[in-house]
């Protein structure tokens, strides 16, 4: 009796030493797998959108992460179709911060930051065209030694499915107590869920100022 206990026992260990085994073995290929595509791919991430208002001018800034191999000669650009969808338009972004310069080189791990302004005139005569930036299919687009690495649509399908996440993430904020602060009172953290970049309510905002420009 006890030999056959001990039998089931060994047994059970075994098959779960093999599920643990093939845990490990899938996470191992997995991340090589990552390493691999990260060494031998131009992969971005765009880690910031947002429109800053000063006075009159408004300015619309993006920052992007590299995650891929190093890129030479990055530019970006603010890329819409004219009206009825006939020609289009790229807008220069002028570069303001590149992360650990190296010879132009933009490399893996490090960010890039680009901004677009309303104090350019010319820029805001071909801003005048867009009308309709959703269906003129406004997106930021990188570029890499005048290739395109990779376009950011300002306009996406999910973009209510977002916003409705972003209104729960504010409904669900909660506070942690992490010490005791004055008197006793306690001091306390906010604690949230992860929040999506609202790109339609940022760009909404920055051609509502551009509009106002180019009217005077």
């Amino acid at each position: 009796m006890i030999a056959q206990v001990t039998n089931f026992f060994i047994a059970d260990v075994m098959v779960a030493l093999n599920y643990v085994t093939t845990i490990v073995a899938l996470g191992a290929f997995l991340i090589s797998w990552r390493e691999v595509r990260r060494n031998n791919k131009a992969i971005v991430r765009l880690k910031d959108f947002t429109t800053s208002i000063s006075g009159k001018v408004a300015s619309l800034n993006v920052c992007i992460e590299n995650r891929g191999i190093a890129l030479q000669a990055v530019a970006m650009t603010l890329y819409f179709r004219g009206p009825k969808k006939s020609g289009y338009a790229n807008l220069s972004m002028q570069l303001v911060d590149y992360g650990h310069r190296l010879q132009g080189t933009f490399l893996r791990g490090t960010t890039a930051e680009f901004v677009l302004s309303t104090a350019d005139s010319k820029d805001m005569d071909l801003l005048r065209l867009m009308h309709e930036p959703k269906d003129q299919e406004a997106a930021i687009c990188l570029w890499n030694n005048a290739y395109l690495v990779r376009d950011f649509p300002i306009y996406r399908r999910c973009d209510r499915l977002r916003k409705l996440w972003n209104s729960l993430s504010i409904r669900l904020l909660r506070y942690r107590r992490v010490g005791e602060g004055v008197e006793g009172k306690g001091v306390f953290k906010p604690v949230a869920l992860p929040r999506f970049i609202d790109r339609p309510k940022q760009f909404d905002q920055f051609l509502e100022v551009a509009g106002r420009s180019s009217a005077r």
